[in-house]
């Protein structure tokens, strides 16, 4: 770091520590319950993913994996997913790139645990959000990075009319279980020859719905599932008792509640989150054309499952609290489960999950190894400033 870094430092702390001083923190007591211990767990499995990426001169270096862990009295085994490939830098809005290369992570770690497919009703830990999942929206014209005239915008409004309309939907799921990733197979196989921008937009789309079609397999699969994310900016039970002043549920458990515990599992009305799935956009698309009744709501079942949510001290060492997310149970099991997780938590975060980390990250060397064996002879450009 330069000098003014550290400069900056000594004259900002006197003026953040005074701040936090004369800053009053309400006296809130949010419900907040004991959390037991239960080590008896038979078999169990942890979901991470990773995903980085570099720039070179003209292009852009991924890699993404999706890996699941499994954890029994057996010997340990594991099932990944991983994909490595270029895209021309700057298509997509920068934005935007994040929710197409995040997506296709996602569906990875959901691959990953399918291929595995462990015993119906074992407990499956995932790292990140359902909700979160379930709101990612839909790819459109303007993650594209260019500028397009009213006609051009009109015709890439309609592109999931044509992906339909070619069958591509009912490809991506009659190829589901044969293939790791049937939207990247599907636009290399048929839409090659397409112009680059709707070639991306259509990649970015399929992407999407085979992330859902993951999904839904996941739901239905019997397995018991608990979403872990370590980071939350929900605020269900702040606008639920009115605790104002505090923007987070994630902030509140954590400032004001004290040892092992969790916060009273609340039910998700995962419709009122997101209030459709799959449905072809009207309100872009100014063509209806025939194809209109073919965009049901056909992932009805993802908007249906039931849910709940709580914020978990796993254990008395941990200040910060998770919020856990339980789809396709009730509010009882989930605690039991809970109490499952705990006794394979002594600092706070589930060891299955931390594990499953540290094997799959892709570190900056990494991606770097990668990008020479894809383009040994393309500039780097964040090397270029090293």
């Amino acid at each position: 770091m330069h000098r003014s870094v550290y400069e900056a430092i000594i004259r900002s702390r006197a003026r953040i520590e005074k701040l936090l001083g004369e800053r009053e923190r309400p006296d809130y007591d949010p419900p907040w319950e004991r959390l037991e211990v239960d080590g008896d767990i038979d078999e169990l499995v942890a979901v991470d993913g990773s995903l980085n990426q570099s720039p070179r001169t003209s292009y852009l270096v991924f890699a993404l994996s999706g890996l699941s862990l499994l954890f029994s009295k057996d010997a340990p085994r594991d099932s990944a997913l991983s994909h490595v490939d270029i895209l021309e830098r700057g298509v997509f809005r920068r934005r935007y790139l994040e929710n197409v290369l995040g997506t296709w992570m996602r569906l990875a770690e959901i691959r990953s645990v399918l291929k595995m497919n462990p015993s119906r009703g074992t407990l499956v830990l995932i790292d990140g959000s359902f909700i979160s999942d379930i709101i990612n929206p839909k790819p459109t014209h303007e993650w594209i990075n260019a500028s397009f005239s009213e006609e051009e915008r009109e015709e890439l409004n309609c592109i999931e009319d044509e992906i339909a309309g070619m069958g591509l939907y009912d490809d991506l799921r009659g190829r589901f279980n044969a293939e790791d990733f049937v939207a990247f197979n599907l636009v290399n196989e048929q839409l090659n020859d397409w112009p680059r921008e709707r070639k991306y937009l259509a990649l970015a789309i399929l992407l999407h719905r085979e992330h859902l079609v993951a999904l839904e397999h996941l739901v239905r699969s019997g397995w018991k599932l608990l979403f872990i994310s370590k980071d939350s900016i929900s605020h269900d039970y702040v606008d639920a008792y009115d605790f104002k002043g505090i923007y987070s549920d994630q902030v509140l458990f954590s400032l004001f509640t004290r040892g092992r515990g969790f916060a009273p599992p609340m039910r998700v009305d995962v419709k009122s989150k997101k209030y459709s799935l799959g449905k072809r956009r009207m309100d872009l698309c100014k063509e209806k054309g025939d194809l209109q009744d073919d965009f049901k709501d056909e992932f009805k079942d993802l908007l249906t499952v039931e849910m709940y949510q709580t914020f978990v001290r796993f254990s008395y060492h941990s200040l910060l609290v998770y919020k856990v997310e339980g789809v396709g149970m009730g509010d009882e099991e989930m605690v039991k489960l809970l109490e499952k997780v705990a006794s394979l938590s002594p600092e706070g975060y589930p060891l299955p999950l931390e594990k499953a980390h540290r094997e799959v990250l892709i570190t900056y060397n990494d991606i770097e190894l990668v990008s020479q064996a894809l383009l040994p002879t393309s500039s780097n450009l964040r090397e270029a400033l090293r």
